[in-house]
């Protein structure tokens, strides 16, 4: 995109002395004409409604003011609402004397002047000249290439529930996976500890909650979400020039510590990478404002262009996509080596708390034992991470006797298992659906349907819950011809199945899934009958294979018609094909007080037709309808 060039407007040189008065910074001599002729020239090219620019202050599409709250972030007085202002005053800051090292302005924020130094001559200039720790942070010599990373959604935390996304700055181009000692920035809401969760949903929902930018290595990421909360991650490896690297790099220094407001729904993480990045892909990731943001959107984002750069005979943004398992992921393929008889053993030393060793491991050999203290110090770490800091004496003693055992026995390569693959987010389909369809129902005229929800990882869809699912504002309404000719079919507000299908084979181990939904279900189409539900169960599933899952949930719901308080035993088997995904299932549910269960089926079948796009028959039991719908996703 080329930049338009304006005629210099009357008056301006006015206007820049005034500002260069107001900030009190008084270059003198050959500085003093430079910079009325930089500022002149600036005004001229109208650097201050640069896209960059107005990137650089966190001025969103179309935005007055900038979506900082921090007031050091601005040099100008009035520079949060006129980007005009805070250009004038930070070229004018770059020739402060009174102030050196760190402080300085050109230290504070270096991405700004390296722009500018790409559109005027700054005399004398260098990236992080005379800034000492800014030389240390970001080590732009050795930093190679930048990644985003995806982190698969957390339940134990409302917050995490749709995933969560990091920047990351690669020192090794060459490496496969991330290094532990690797630089990241993460985005995230300053909770208090403690915190009632009705109060955290409430003000996270709101804004009640200041948002910020921090940095870590990636040993810090990569405890709390692959080992503490067995997360999955993919890496997104961006092929970008040294210029944007650099530039991108230089930025986070300016806004790590600062202050924005934090929404769950849409000014998230997400969000907030989008906008860094914003400033140096050349395609907008933020060109429309919208209520809902999840973090994945991102991604999808990024492959869109990527895909539309292919198409279009020019480099792809995505240099690469690796895959990062979660600690109980690479355990399970760990315990895959094992043989039963092992496996036996392994799990009666769990059961005995590792206080009979050498006993149980007689009879293997050497090398096989050494295997399996492996094995049993892997899952030793995984069962303590996942209790936390606080580990009992009884668990140290524990831990004791086997490090005792190992260091007994020969050194031994340790040769990583690997772990396959698991397809990319951005493989999927993008979270928000609209579909449009008809059903039928016995005694009715055929009636159209229109679905919408923002957030679909449906179990009969193509996400990386692996069969399991998380729907929010599921609507759905309908439209015929009789005498309600529009109406309500369904509202769930979340539908949540959490499938634990990894068997991990520890005797201490408590794969449990579980389901959640609250909602409201027309009983009768067109006659206006709603029922309120509120769903929990709970269960086991399991997997047969790459292609199909079967659970078997027990659940307790509550109606808001007829017999209030139910049970509801249920069978479903998932099949998960590379075009076709069904779910079959059958339930049985009382409809009294005292008996009177009643057998119920219920059937989906999806083909998908495209990328973003798929066509589904499903029947329902209730309220007894068939239904097909055309869906896309965005």
């Amino acid at each position: 995109m080329c930049d338009i060039v304006r005629p210099i407007k009357s008056g301006a040189l006015i206007f820049v002395v005034a500002i260069v008065w107001t900030i009190k910074i008084t270059p003198l001599g050959a500085d003093q004409l430079l910079l009325e002729r930089m500022l002149v020239v600036a005004d001229s090219l109208r650097l201050h409604e640069h896209r960059s620019w107005r990137q650089l202050i966190h001025f969103g599409s179309g935005a007055q003011t900038s979506s900082v709250m921090t007031d050091s972030f601005f040099l100008a007085d009035e520079g949060r609402s006129n980007a005009r202002a805070e250009l004038d005053a930070t070229l004018s800051a770059y020739f402060q004397t009174d102030v050196t090292g760190d402080a300085h302005p050109r230290c504070r924020f270096p991405a700004r002047y390296y722009w500018l130094s790409h559109q005027l001559e700054l005399p004398s200039y260098e990236p992080a000249q005379h800034c000492p720790s800014l030389q240390k942070w970001i080590l732009l010599n050795q930093v190679q290439s930048v990644s985003l990373l995806m982190v698969s959604g957390y339940l134990g935390n409302p917050a995490s529930t749709f995933g969560h996304s990091l920047l990351k700055f690669d020192t090794n181009s060459s490496r496969e996976g991330p290094s532990l000692f690797e630089p990241t920035v993460n985005y995230g809401a300053n909770v208090p500890q403690q915190v009632n969760p009705l109060l955290y949903i409430l003000r996270g929902v709101t804004g009640g909650y200041e948002g910020g930018f921090s940095d870590n290595y990636f040993y810090t990421q990569d405890l709390i979400y692959s080992r503490r909360e067995f997360r999955d991650m993919w890496e997104y490896r961006l092929a970008l020039t040294d210029y944007q690297r650099i530039l991108l790099g230089l930025h986070v220094w300016e806004i790590l510590g600062k202050k924005y407001k934090y929404f769950f729904f849409d000014k998230n993480c997400g969000f907030r990478l989008a906008e860094l990045l914003d400033l140096v892909v050349e395609e907008e990731l933020l060109n429309s404002t919208s209520w809902w943001y999840a973090p994945v959107e991102l991604f999808h984002k990024i492959d869109s262009i990527h895909e539309n750069r292919i198409r279009a005979g020019k480099p792809g943004i995505i240099a690469s996509v690796t895959f990062v398992p979660s600690a109980r992921r690479k355990l399970f393929y760990e315990l895959s080596v094992l043989h039963n008889s092992e496996i036996r053993i392994l799990n009666q030393m769990v059961v005995e708390e590792y206080a009979f060793i050498e006993r149980q491991l007689e009879g293997l050999a050497t090398d096989r034992q050494i295997a399996m203290l492996n094995v049993m110090l892997a899952i030793q770490n995984y069962q303590d991470m996942a209790i936390g800091p606080h580990i009992s004496s009884a668990r140290q003693i524990r831990r004791h006797r086997l490090l005792t055992a190992r260091l007994k026995r020969p050194a031994q390569r340790v040769v990583q298992i690997p772990v396959p693959f698991m397809a990319a987010p951005t493989e999927g389909y993008s979270p928000m659906k609209i579909g449009l369809g008809l059903g039928s129902k016995p005694g009715h005229n055929v009636f159209a349907l229109v679905n919408w929800s923002p957030y679909s990882y449906e179990s009969v869809g193509y996400n990386i819950l692996e069969g399991g699912e998380l729907v929010v504002a599921d609507v759905e309404f309908g439209f015929s011809d009789g005498s309600t000719p529009f109406f309500l079919s369904r509202f769930d507000i979340v539908r949540l199945l959490n499938l634990h299908t990894l068997p991990i084979r520890i005797a201490e181990e408590r794969n449990l899934s579980w389901q959640l939904r609250l909602g409201i279900e027309n009983k009768e189409i067109r006659d206006g009958v709603y029922n309120g539900i509120a769903s929990f169960g709970a269960g086991r599933a399991w997997r047969v294979g790459r292609r199909l899952t079967g659970s078997a949930l027990a659940n307790l719901e509550i109606h808001t018609r007829d017999t209030r308080a139910r049970v509801r035993p249920q069978l479903q088997i998932f099949y998960r094909g590379n075009k076709i995904r069904t779910a079959i299932g059958v339930d049985v549910i009382n409809e009294g007080y005292v008996g009177n269960f009643r057998m119920r089926g219920s059937g989906r079948v999806l083909y998908r037709l495209g990328r973003n796009h798929s066509i589904a028959a499903e029947y329902r039991p209730v309220p007894n309808t068939t239904t097909a719908t055309l869906s896309s996703y965005f």
